[in-house]
């Protein structure tokens, strides 16, 4: 489902855009204000997103600048956060804080949402979004925040920030609206979480992220090929992981020359593998006959690695065709022996009868 409905955040910043776009445009006297004011602004963001059936059971993901990083659920799935200062040290303490002060949200309504509308419907999923956004150039500022509860698909009921209070999208959440409003321990320690706690726990989180990024990486590689579709091609690969994503230079050698595009070499595309480092997979069609010399390398690094010349698949297939034929000489062997041994034995037995 889509929530429509959060604070005025981005409406406010919206004409900061257009007058960024302005001054981009304008002439160069201009261009200065625009590189101070403008280029600098990169956003941030922390969001939980929350999804409980009428048994509340639920599930939850939590989100930084938009990767999903951890997820857990109340059936006792074993929460799983991606990068390694989410598990170990300080940083462990941060993100649970962090988990812990989102859930606390969560909670808040989820039993009140379920108690008004439990008597009324026999199915119900309920969804929740907690989050910030901030901007931390030239100084912290908040562009969004929001709680806000999803019901059965449709927008339920969101806080308005700026007016203190919790709003209803249907008219199914008025009642449960009215309530809340009258708790100001509920309005009070929802602005608590809109203006201060996500904003502290988003700042922290980034300033760990930025901590693990400066940590060097070594990444491991293997070359090896397998039997292609092509009669009388393998498919040699040069597969290099876990390196810092970005823009990391990854080379497939023939003797000492550089394979391009043009030699027929593709690649997979840098991905992630969740742990905050990535892979990369760069191929090429060559002669299963080959005697040419391959290797991989990564730039930036002393890594580089030789094929071995061996081919997965026909490696294989010789291996088994090794064990096969002494097996196939000695059953041929056997069964002789057999028949002479049988025949020997039938010839005894007639010269005995006779």
């Amino acid at each position: 489902m889509v929530f429509t409905r959060g604070e005025a955040g981005p409406l406010m910043i919206r004409p900061c855009i257009n007058l960024c776009n302005m001054l981009r445009d304008m002439s160069p006297v201009f261009f200065g204000i625009y590189a101070v004011c403008c280029i600098e602004a990169v956003p941030h963001s922390l969001v939980g997103t929350y999804t409980a059936l009428s048994t509340r059971e639920y599930t939850a993901v939590l989100y930084l600048d938009g990767e999903p990083l951890d997820s857990y659920s109340s059936s006792g799935v074993v929460s799983m956060p991606r990068r390694a200062w989410m598990r170990e040290g300080p940083g462990r303490y941060i993100w649970n804080s962090t988990k812990g002060r989102n859930m606390q949200q969560w909670d808040r309504g989820m039993a009140d949402i379920f108690n008004h509308t439990g008597p009324y419907m026999s199915a119900v999923v309920l969804q929740g979004r907690f989050g910030c956004r901030i901007e931390r150039e030239p100084h912290v500022s908040v562009t969004e925040a929001f709680a806000q509860y999803g019901l059965n698909g449709e927008d339920f009921l969101y806080f308005q920030l700026t007016k203190h209070q919790w709003v209803a999208s249907a008219e199914s959440a008025l009642p449960i609206a009215k309530k809340w409003n009258r708790d100001q321990d509920n309005i009070m320690e929802t602005e608590k979480y809109m203006k201060h706690i996500c904003v502290s726990s988003l700042l922290r989180s980034l300033s760990m992220e930025e901590k693990e990024s400066q940590k060097t990486f070594q990444p491991n590689a293997s070359v090896f090929a397998k039997l292609s579709r092509n009669p009388g091609k393998v498919i040699l690969t040069c597969l290099v992981s876990g390196f810092r994503c970005g823009n990391t230079t990854v080379e497939v050698y023939r003797d000492e020359d550089i394979l391009t595009e043009d030699d027929g070499l593709w690649s997979s595309g840098i991905r992630p593998n969740g742990d905050g480092t990535c892979q990369l997979r760069r191929s090429l069609d060559i002669s299963n006959s080959t005697e040419a010399p391959y290797s991989c390398g990564v730039h930036s690094t002393n890594l580089t690695v030789k094929w071995d010349g061996v081919i997965w698949g026909l490696a294989e297939t010789r291996h088994r065709y090794v064990l096969i034929v002494p097996f196939a000489v000695f059953l041929i062997f056997t069964l002789k022996l057999t028949h002479s041994y049988i025949m020997a034995r039938k010839s005894r037995d007639a010269s005995g009868i006779c």
